[in-house]
């Protein structure tokens, strides 16, 4: 059999292997720099060239499937000869799982799997990281689960809960994958996997956890998220911009909002001795992230003005981003790139700084927010993100209409110019913090929710 792929990024790379059994003939990308090249001895065409092809499957491999397939079919492509991701365990390879050692059913409240997208050290991540603390010292069982490893294994390791490395979780049903029945309560974080809930053992609760803005649920597959049945099936969303993004294309679910909760380090780092003013702009340089709002107010600003200001963007960048507008002010030096840190070089980023500035295009729930607030360190908040809802602007944080740079640098020059005001703001967001984002609160939410769904409170080895 002759297929083409439609993607030549993260998701061929992890799956190339899933196609020994088929003759790979063509690759199709959109980004024009790739095309007319070669990829594993395979040429790499314009989508536009699709019907030239002579080829019996088309495979998307990409987290775009919903957008990439429209334009399969807006070229002339039909439905059955588009494939996805979750259609390569018809092609007969095995991938092999990687078992943890060391898994011991003791006495326990009840057995929980929790299922991840990858294990970097993101948001959705190390929000399910504190649940899995949370849920092992309340006495439950746990076990998690992954098609790839990732940073955050670290993590799991020094809290002692086991690891699956399955290719399948994100290719496959839940039903199809072995190790996952035995069960009392099964947790899938994040949007992207709906694939494992079309098919699945209804008698065992699954909680959905989403924390993704509409951008990303646009491009699951539509029809998909419409066969989900809602049979024992729990939804919690981490803000009400995830629920809504969900809502839009399934109404038929019923969706909660657990907000995610923060742990509230202790850590102190002495302030930044100098009279520069310190603006940091945690996460990934990309274009959802916004740095470049950030360098086109710097811009905006006086040359008085910036030489006061040291402006810190604290990430890596996104593979196949272009952020030369960065390394151009770099070289100015208006701008410090840091790349990625461990977590405690990020805590010690915040005890450090004097505002955090969050301008991202779309945002369910910017931890580093939350983050900044446990530091007593004021926001400067895009009013796309979610979290804007528990803020009262000029009061404990202030927020600007998102992409507009030009209201981002009057916020920024407000700030040089109320240094007294911006410390007072950040102590009453430390309040915010307390109220709505304490591990002490999540903790009492969370446990709640699973009381209800497992009906074991009170009980002792189930």
């Amino acid at each position: 059999m002759k297929v083409a792929v439609f993607g030549t990024g993260k998701y061929y790379s992890i799956y190339k292997k899933w196609f020994i059994n088929v003759e790979i003939t063509a690759f199709l990308d959109n980004d024009k720099s790739k095309q007319g090249k070669f990829l594993d001895g395979v040429p790499i065409f314009s989508p536009d060239e699709v019907l030239a092809l002579e080829v019996d499957r088309i495979y998307i491999m990409s987290h775009y499937i919903n957008e990439m397939s429209l334009q399969l079919k807006a070229l002339g492509i039909s439905d059955e000869k588009i494939y996805y991701t979750y259609d390569l365990a018809e092609l007969g390879f095995q991938p092999e799982v990687e078992m943890p050692t060391g898994i011991h059913h003791e006495i326990c409240r009840a057995r929980i799997l929790l299922i991840s997208d990858d294990l970097k050290l993101n948001g959705a991540q190390y929000a399910l990281f504190y649940t899995v603390q949370i849920l092992k010292r309340a006495g439950y069982e746990i076990v998690a689960a992954s098609p790839v490893h990732g940073e955050m294994e670290e993590n799991f390791a020094k809290s002692k809960v086991p690891v699956i490395i399955d290719e399948r979780i994100m290719t496959g049903k839940l039903d199809e994958l072995s190790w996952a029945y035995g069960f009392q309560l099964i947790f899938i974080n994040t949007v992207t996997y709906y694939n494992l809930l079309l098919k699945r053992d209804r008698s065992i609760p699954v909680v959905w956890w989403l924390h993704e803005p509409e951008c990303f649920v646009k491009n699951c597959l539509i029809e998909g998220l419409r066969k989900i049945h809602n049979e024992n099936l729990h939804i919690i969303a981490s803000g009400g911009v995830a629920r809504k993004a969900l809502l839009k294309y399934n109404e038929d679910f019923s969706i909660d909002v657990l907000r995610v909760g923060v742990p509230e380090t202790g850590y102190t780092a002495e302030k930044k001795l100098g009279d520069k003013f310190v603006i940091s702009v945690i996460g990934p340089i990309s274009y959802l992230k916004g740095q470049d709002i950030v360098v086109e107010a710097v811009s905006l600003l006086t040359g008085k003005e910036r030489s006061d200001l040291e402006v810190r963007f604290v990430g890596r960048t996104d593979p196949g981003y272009d952020a030369s507008f960065a390394d151009t002010m770099e070289k100015n030096g208006i701008i410090k790139k840091t790349g990625e840190l461990t977590q405690d070089k990020v805590h010690m980023e915040y005890e450090r700084c004097d505002v955090l500035i969050c301008s991202s295009r779309e945002e369910v729930w910017p931890m580093v927010v939350i983050e900044a607030m446990q530091h007593k360190v004021m926001s400067i908040v895009s009013d796309i993100a979610g979290i804007k809802d528990y803020l009262t602007n000029e009061q404990n944080a202030l927020i600007f209409p998102s992409e507009n740079a030009e209201l981002l640098a009057e916020k920024i020059r407000w700030c040089l110019n109320n240094r007294d005001s911006v410390k007072k703001m950040g102590e009453r967001a430390y309040e915010i913090y307390k109220r709505f984002f304490s591990m002490e609160v999540f903790e009492e939410n969370l446990l709640s929710v699973i009381q209800d769904l497992l009906h074991t409170e009170g009980e002792k080895g189930r």
